[in-house]
């Protein structure tokens, strides 16, 4: 975010508090050293609220700021109207406001910076995504609201100055004007968020606008993932902090697309202290089986659980994060114990993209390949919970589901079957009717390879008639592992089951058939996941930066407009924009 971004909200936040100093110099008709303690007090709110409402996180912003219009409109409604009736009832000197001229009430004007400012709270939102502004960012919105206030001021103090009106029922009028004005504001902004829900839902399709997302943005649990690349299921070494600054910054740039993104690590913190203890205690393990039968009762299960009960909720969300596991054994010094500590480390969570599906029916919680990484379900099933979302069912048993390998398109829904994903994971979600698509086209990978493990690693879309595929198997011969098949199981209208109509079809035949046209991805753009981008909206796609010059001109040929996104690190394990995001609604 620029520093004259910053500048402009700035100016915006602090006009209401430049309408109001307008109003009391209106009232006092001079000058006076409380329009300071004023334009103070406005100023110190004004910078405040937006702090509270970062430090807060969106989902408490978001729910604070809806009684914002209210408590602005009460408070300036009573103020105001307090000002209109003595202005119209007493025969006095000076402003209604408080009585005299040179009385300056603490009370009332703590009220009116409140007022102001209240709505201003969901500002703060806006610098999650870039932490390093946010000090910037109060700084500079509180000095215009101190300066504006006082240019307010010695505004309404000259033209209260010149003119003999009723000043107190003129500035009494303003201050419910303002009320009614940041009351209409906020309840119209409100009532628009709720249309667009109204026509938001869950995924139709990939090419439809995307108006809500679920992301992750990885920490300290990465470590041990990155010094040991390839038993975290990792493709090379990177920086964390890097990679962390990286997801921040691809945050920020969906959210300037106007998509609302829900934080993983947000949402934990404000689960309920109950819930977070239930999903720590299914993670926290005491290996007590080298302790003595005494030893092990002293500090195994009963020691375990009264750590936990006393445990806050910042270490609940770090065990959930680390998967924590204390090995104990014996030792004949200290305190007669010792451990060793194993940390299993989530590192692969931030790509949000695998753990869940969201179909038109809802979320579908995945089963997951990897042993390290299906506790991540139990994460994002929690957060699911929390959104008000519960899952409408799980993949069990022997089925196998990861989020990679499903693209929804319309009435089709394109789901991948090899490394990741098996053909009992798929009939469990057709035999639940949980995909909620008439025609279900199994893509059969026969190649099973890291790079290309899901089908968003090979295969995209960018709009109903446009797709992407990676060039070594758009160019497969039937005899070539790189050759992809399809399975079609499609019902008619109205019925529940599924018939395989189609088998071993050529996947590019398939598509080219339906009538869409394939970019082909080249390797050394392949390799450095130009297919794994997130289509945001018809032709409007966040791909991963630096790509050929072939690509982007293929890009620019076919009317796509690209929001490149600097990943150089993130990639690095084995995933890119599409991985990292779980879409939750569409238009």
């Amino acid at each position: 975010m620029s520093i004259i971004t910053i500048i402009l909200i700035a100016i915006g936040l602090a006009m209401d508090c430049f309408a109001v100093s307008t109003t009391k110099g209106l009232c006092t008709g001079k000058w006076n050293n409380g329009a300071l303690w004023m334009a103070l007090l406005f100023g110190i709110f004004q910078g405040g609220m937006p702090l509270i409402g970062y430090f807060c996180g969106t989902l408490f912003a978001d729910f604070f700021s809806r009684f914002a219009p209210w408590i602005a409109l009460i408070l300036l409604g009573f103020i105001g109207g307090k000002m209109i009736w003595e202005s119209l009832h007493k025969e006095q000197e000076g402003c209604p406001l408080t009585g005299k001229p040179t009385k300056w009430d603490l009370g009332e004007l703590l009220l009116l910076a409140v007022a102001t400012s209240i709505d201003a709270l969901a500002t703060g939102v806006i610098f999650i995504p870039c932490p390093e502004r946010v000090w910037v960012g109060v700084g500079i919105i509180a000095l215009a609201s101190f300066v504006l206030s006082l240019v307010g001021y010695m505004i309404g103090w000259k033209i209260g100055k010149r003119f003999q009106w009723n000043m107190g029922l003129i500035g009494g009028i303003i201050l419910v004007g303002i009320g009614i004005k940041i009351f209409l504001e906020g309840t119209l902004c409100a009532a628009s968020a709720k249309v667009e829900e109204q026509h938001a839902s869950y995924p139709q399709a990939e090419w439809s606008q995307a108006t809500a997302i679920l992301m992750h943005t990885p920490g300290e649990e990465l470590f041990y993932g990155a010094i040991h690349p390839y038993a975290g299921l990792f493709e090379y070494y990177f920086d964390v902090e890097l990679a962390a600054a990286e997801h921040r910054h691809y945050k920020d740039m969906l959210r300037e697309q106007g998509i609302r993104v829900y934080e993983v690590s947000d949402i934990l913190e404000q689960l309920p202290v109950e819930t977070l203890r239930d999903l720590t205690e299914q993670v926290l393990v005491y290996d007590v089986s080298a302790l003595s039968k005494e030893d092990a009762r002293l500090f195994g299960e009963p020691y375990r659980q009264e750590v936990l009960q006393q445990m806050s909720k910042a270490d609940m969300i770090r065990c959930l994060l680390h998967q924590p596991r204390v090995v104990l054994r014996p030792t004949a010094i200290n305190t007669g114990v010792e451990a060793v500590y194993e940390d299993n480390s989530l590192m692969n969570l931030y790509f949000t993209r695998d753990q869940s599906i969201t179909t038109p029916r809802g979320h579908i919680m995945c089963r997951m390949n990897s042993v390290q990484r299906a506790p991540e379900t139990r994460i994002i099933e929690a957060c699911y919970q929390f959104l008000g979302e519960p899952a409408i069912m799980s993949v069990e048993g022997d089925g196998r589901l990861e989020g990679g390998d499903y693209i929804p398109a319309g009435t089709v829904a394109f789901i991948g079957c090899g490394m990741r994903t098996n053909r009992e994971g798929i009939r469990q979600i057709m035999a639940h009717d949980a995909f909620g698509h008439d025609t279900v086209i199994v893509v059969c990978d026969h190649r099973f390879w890291q790079m290309q493990m899901h089908l968003d690693t090979h295969f995209n879309i960018i709009d109903r008639d446009l797709c992407t595929m990676v060039a070594s198997r758009f160019h497969a011969q039937p005899q070539s592992p790189n050759y992809v098949t399809a399975d079609i199981y499609a019902r008619a209208a109205g019925e529940k089951e599924y018939r395989l109509i189609a088998q071993d079809k050529g996947f590019v035949e398939l598509l080219q058939e339906r009538g869409m046209e394939i970019i082909p991805i080249e390797e050394a753009d392949e390799m450095h996941y130009a297919n794994n981008y997130l289509t945001i909206a018809p032709r409007h796609i966040m791909a991963v930066g630096n790509q050929s010059l072939t690509f982007q001109d293929a890009l620019q040929s076919h009317g796509v407009q690209v929001e490149w996104v600097p990943l150089e690190n993130l990639i690095k394990g084995y995933g890119a924009a599409h991985c990292m995001t779980q879409v939750l609604y569409r238009q």
